[in-house]
């Protein structure tokens, strides 16, 4: 039985895809103890071909699912998940690379904790290879941490930081959401209710590439607006299984800070022109969902232009005032518009 199943979605990245695998199948774990589930998600390029091509070399190890219609990285990684035969559970993702011992490390660590949750640090790269940035982390690093006495502060880049149990995930039955972006939004805020202990390995294993024409990385593509969808799903989803209550005033955080202010984030830096009836809906959204969340304990935690473009949320704007704050927010990040 191999030791761990790693889950790489993959669409239309016939130009990465190589030195993705060879980090994979050149694992000080052993490809031998490895399952690689790559789903292909329809591309339309040679990615699929490619991936053929390294199951022949691997067929013990590798196994290529391919989809005939697109249904975006969560359906892809929910059907990785259902195919892995392991205990231990990542995922990669498919433009990126990572460190040759990185699942090493991860799943001793895993076995001789016994922990749920097994995470690394994570760094931004270019195409070059040259680090962009490296992720931040508040919580403890190269300590065993459990939820009596602990918060889980998450992962320092992402879902692809962590090796999971699967027991954690298909118990509990958190899956991603499907055909839409920025699922795994969704799918952490999830499962870090069932996660009961935790590890953080406090070196940069991961890189991640800092590709313009990644999902998260587009200009004026709408489906940056799928957030929206993502973090109703997540409060409903969290109040269905009991967690709301109990948790309320973390979960009105978070709603804040993604559902809005992160929102119109994305809408100044990415967006030629200001949607006007998504921004109404947004306000709309969170003064009804939430009417008295400027009490909300843990807005101390945004910091000064987070604060300001929360203001708006209760302003009567037009689509100048709009272009304003945008204009405004630009040149106090020192960047003009475009």
């Amino acid at each position: 039985m191999k030791l761990l199943s790693v889950v790489i979605p993959c669409y239309n990245v016939e130009k990465y895809i190589d030195r993705c695998v060879e980090t994979l199948v050149n694992q000080t774990l052993g490809i031998d103890n490895m399952e690689l589930i790559f789903v292909n998600d329809a591309s339309t390029d040679s990615t699929f071909e490619k991936l053929c091509e390294w199951e022949e070399k691997y067929p013990e190890s590798i196994l290529v699912v391919n989809c005939e219609q697109n249904g975006k990285q969560g359906t892809a990684r929910n059907i990785g998940i259902t195919y892995s035969n392991t205990d231990y559970i990542g995922f990669v993702d498919s433009d990126d690379w990572i460190e040759i011992d990185m699942y090493k490390k991860m799943y001793e660590k895993a076995v001789s904790t016994g922990v749920d949750v097994v995470g690394i640090m994570s760094k931004r790269v270019d195409g070059t290879g040259k680090t962009v940035e490296e992720a931040s982390f508040k919580g403890k690093l190269d300590a065993l941490c459990r939820k009596e006495t602990d918060r889980y502060p998450g992962l320092p880049g992402g879902i692809y930081c962590g090796l999971y149990k699967k027991q954690l995930i298909v118990e509990n039955e958190v899956w991603f959401p499907e055909g839409l972006a920025y699922e795994d939004n969704y799918w952490v805020a999830v499962l870090s209710y069932y996660i009961n202990s935790w590890y953080i390995i406090g070196e940069p294993l991961y890189n991640y590439f800092v590709n313009q024409n990644s999902t998260i990385m587009q200009r004026n593509a709408m489906h940056h607006f799928d957030r929206l969808e993502i973090e109703k799903m997540k409060v409903d989803e969290l109040k269905r299984r009991g967690f709301f209550e109990k948790d309320k005033a973390r979960i009105e955080f978070n709603f804040i800070k993604l559902y809005y202010i992160n929102t119109l984030f994305i809408i100044i830096t990415k967006m030629k022109d200001i949607p006007y009836d998504i921004l109404c809906q947004m306000q709309r959204e969170l003064c009804e969902r939430f009417p008295d969340f400027e009490s909300n304990p843990y807005l101390s935690e945004l910091n000064r232009r987070q604060q300001l473009l929360l203001k708006t949320a209760r302003l009567d704007m037009t689509e100048y005032d709009w272009l304003r704050v945008k204009r405004a927010y630009l040149k106090d990040m020192g960047k003009l518009p475009d």
